[in-house]
């Protein structure tokens, strides 16, 4: 048997993305697959956690939900996270932001501009505290496609 007693609360991360139901199959595949992204450049680059040393229960990436009936759209949302002083939680959103633009420019190539939200849930380790960190909503527009005359 395994005595978890000593390791204390653990982190238990997820990833989650909302997007449209009209969004490009190649874009949902995209958003799903970003756990090996989110190991270096959130989880050692911003908030101090070696990769590999979060098992698959304790750091995931969600399949993505769909909404229907609205213009294009990405909200993304990280939860359980702990608190702690030297976590770059605003680093964090602009790195996931980066991430996501770069993932949309890409792969939506129909989208002329779309919003993007994403906030990370947190708390602190003994759960009494928590807080919502939060980015500006961005519109990001998008380059028309090339016309061929």
């Amino acid at each position: 048997s395994h005595d978890l007693s000593q390791k204390g609360k653990g982190e238990l991360m997820k990833f989650k993305a909302v997007t449209n139901k009209e969004a490009p199959q190649a874009l949902v595949d995209a958003l799903n697959d970003l756990r090996a992204t989110w190991e270096t450049e959130v989880l050692r680059d911003c908030f101090g956690i070696e990769p590999g040393s979060l098992g698959p229960a304790e750091f995931y990436v969600q399949e993505t939900d769909f909404a229907h009936g609205h213009p294009p759209f990405i909200n993304y949302n990280l939860s359980g996270i702990t608190i702690r002083q030297e976590r770059n939680f605003k680093e964090a959103l602009d790195v996931m932001a980066q991430q996501i633009n770069e993932l949309v420019d890409k792969l939506w190539p129909t989208a002329r501009s779309m919003s993007l939200f994403i906030v990370i849930h947190a708390s602190s380790e003994d759960g009494t505290v928590s807080k919502l960190i939060e980015s500006e909503v961005q519109t990001i527009s998008l380059p028309k496609p090339q016309q061929d005359d």
